[in-house]
């Protein structure tokens, strides 16, 4: 797609009646002429999964709009805003914040949601959210939890709530070294069938995690990751 010069008509497509997905990645600065190209959100009435990257807030009314109808939803930047929309239909959701998620806003979004049933938050997550998701979130049976300084021992320990959950990805955001005691005292998880680990260090200290909650694990995955002796 061409971009228009400055004051130049945008051209729009045509009627889009039967598009379902829509996946817009693209500069910040062009989203706001994708969207009137597109002519959303009237010209797209079925649409069901909405992923953007580099939006800061001009797709915000689309996603109003369609949060009654959305099924997936992926935002490479949240603001504020956008936990105060409700998607009663919401099945997958990914997330992406510069700072940490820690509003009342967010808390409360996610005991609204608790038909999630596949969750990625691409940054850490505090405690307080963590706990929201595994008391009001049952039906996930797909995480993503990326591991930070700010993790104390424990932190995770009530991922064992979530008894439909079957593949669990941990991300390691720590510059040093990895806090494997975040899931002390976290019980089985008879459902989880799949690990993966995104640059972990020292993969061997992740080892016992394995035997601790996911006894019938039968898929796992190591990426981006490396192995050092103890």
């Amino acid at each position: 797609m061409s971009l228009p010069a400055e004051d130049t008509e945008i051209e729009s497509f045509p009627a889009l009646a039967k598009l379902k997905n829509l996946n817009l990645r693209t500069r910040e600065s062009d989203m706001p002429l994708f969207r009137d190209a597109l002519n959303l959100p009237t010209n797209s009435p079925r649409l069901e999964q909405l992923k953007l990257g580099n939006d800061e807030g001009a797709f915000f009314n689309v996603l109003e709009h369609f949060s009654p109808q959305l099924k997936v939803v992926k935002v490479n930047r949240v603001s504020e805003e956008f936990f105060l929309l409700n998607f009663p239909r919401l099945r997958e959701l990914e997330l992406f914040v510069d700072a940490p998620i820690t509003s009342e806003l967010s808390l409360d979004f996610f005991r609204r949601h608790s038909s999630i049933q596949e969750l990625k938050i691409n940054n850490a997550i505090p405690l307080d959210l963590f706990q929201i998701i595994t008391t009001h979130c049952r039906n996930i049976t797909y995480l993503r939890l990326v591991t930070s300084n700010h993790h104390r021992k424990g932190d995770f320990k009530s991922l064992d709530q979530l008894t439909k959950l079957k593949h669990l990805e941990i991300v390691n955001a720590v510059l040093d070294d990895v806090r494997v005691d975040v899931f002390e005292g976290c019980g089985v998880i008879s459902s989880l069938e799949k690990m993966s680990f995104h640059e972990n260090h020292n993969i061997h200290r992740w080892s016992f995690l394995t035997k601790q909650i996911a006894p019938e694990l039968k898929c796992l995955e190591f990426i981006e990751s490396f192995y050092v002796l103890p």
